[in-house]
């Protein structure tokens, strides 16, 4: 493992430089156009880069490559799994035309990493599908396909990294992805292979790219792939690299680049150590994210460490711990939020008794964050637990608090 070197970490963000066209201002304002849904209004600006005869072809160029990216906008609108993917595919289709009939233009080099990317976004996708697919059979096949996905993308960007002709720092970015796509393939698929080569690749990354700021999102990677492969504690060493950056030497533009990357640590983290059977010695580790990272329930991974803290309760069996995490998370349109309320819905239709002290935690939660409506039914269901139970001294600590709190 390599040592980090200073302890004021310089920090620093690789970004892919892309010649800018002629044009490069009308092609942001279509591609943001696409990006908010107005697709008929983005393909006329697209189309009007495309056909403009007073461009250079390469200039025009752009605005084919613009076109194939409003397929791929399309295919993130869609809730149908099947046809989500058929987009994706179209999308890939186009990129790889684009690029094979346009192997000089500006975004000849993007198409093809973009290409990788949808890859590994189509096994994101299955991934996402396959944890709420009932049918054993069904999952299997949807296992099978998204590990096919993710291995089709480190392809693309194995493609890329050997590429003589192409950018060093279009390199590393498929480097870097290539190392997400061995993780995520070793993951679902629990394929021992992937999950070695994304560790021994993600040292080589490291020594080649630290102190950069993308060498810390391969340390969490390595501390992942190392905690499905069983040795949580060395991936805990990896995790401990990036939750113990000093923040006071980060420049104010990555303080809110820093502040995620330390709560996807900490979420790493947490996660491994539940999957490993080790649930109770997550409450240090959580305890030490909310005490150390301000703002780092605001990240989503932060709401994703949250969660898992939730799962650890669960797993040691303190229900009324899980409840009260699940209800802070269940009213948040988000991912977390999602798999936060389907899990509380589990528990409570599950017939599982919650006790009175549960109830009133969790109304609490609902109360500070002014959910009234949440907060009026989880204090109503403090009094009928409380009463359901017959105890004198329960019915004496949380009834009257729960009137008064219904009165507010």
């Amino acid at each position: 493992m390599r040592v980090p070197s200073p302890s004021h970490v310089v920090l620093a963000i690789v970004l892919v430089a892309f010649a800018p066209s002629a044009r490069a201002g009308e092609f942001e304002f279509a591609e943001s156009l696409a990006a908010y849904g107005y697709f008929d209004l983005a393909e006329e600006e697209f189309k009007k880069i495309s056909e403009d005869q007073g461009l250079s072809e390469e200039e025009r160029a752009d605005g084919d490559y613009g076109l194939c990216m409003i397929r791929s906008y399309q295919a993130e609108r869609l809730a149908d799994m099947k046809e989500r993917l058929e987009a994706y595919t179209g999308a890939m289709d186009c990129l790889r035309q684009f690029y094979g009939k346009h192997p000089d233009a500006s975004k000849a080099s993007e198409a093809r990493l973009q290409v990788g990317i949808l890859q590994r976004t189509k096994g994101q996708w299955l991934q996402f599908n396959l944890e709420n697919e009932a049918d054993p059979k069904a999952r299997d096949e949807m296992k099978k396909e998204a590990v096919a996905a993710y291995e089709d993308a480190i392809k693309e960007f194995e493609k890329i990294k050997s590429d003589e002709n192409l950018g060093e720092d279009l390199k590393l970015q498929a480097r870097y992805y290539s190392l997400e796509s061995l993780w995520y393939a070793g993951y679902v698929g629990s394929v021992k292979s992937h999950l070695e080569k994304c560790v021994a690749d993600s040292e080589e990354f490291v020594w080649d790219t630290e102190p950069q700021l993308i060498a810390y999102y391969a340390y969490i990677l390595q501390g992942m792939a190392l905690g499905k492969l069983g040795k949580i504690d060395e991936g805990i060493v990896r995790f401990q690299t990036v939750t113990s950056l000093d923040m006071s030497g980060v420049p104010p533009e990555l303080m809110q680049e820093v502040t995620s990357i330390k709560a996807q640590a900490y979420f790493g983290m947490i996660r491994a150590l539940v999957e490993g059977n080790r649930p109770k010695d997550t409450d240090a580790v959580y305890e030490a994210f909310t005490k150390s990272l301000p703002g780092g329930l605001q990240e989503n991974f932060g709401r994703g460490a949250t969660f898992w803290a939730g799962m650890a309760a669960e797993s040691t069996g303190d229900m009324g711990k899980a409840l009260v995490v699940y209800s802070r998370l269940a009213e948040r349109s988000d991912l977390w939020g999602a798999k936060a309320k389907a899990r509380l819905d589990q528990l409570l239709e599950g017939g599982g008794k919650v006790d009175p002290k549960t109830y009133f935690q969790m109304a609490q939660g609902h109360y500070s964050q002014g959910k009234w409506d949440s907060a009026i039914d989880s204090f109503h269901n403090v009094v009928e637990a409380a009463n359901a139970g017959g105890d004198a001294a329960t019915i004496g600590e949380f009834v009257p608090q729960a009137w008064d709190s219904l009165g507010d």
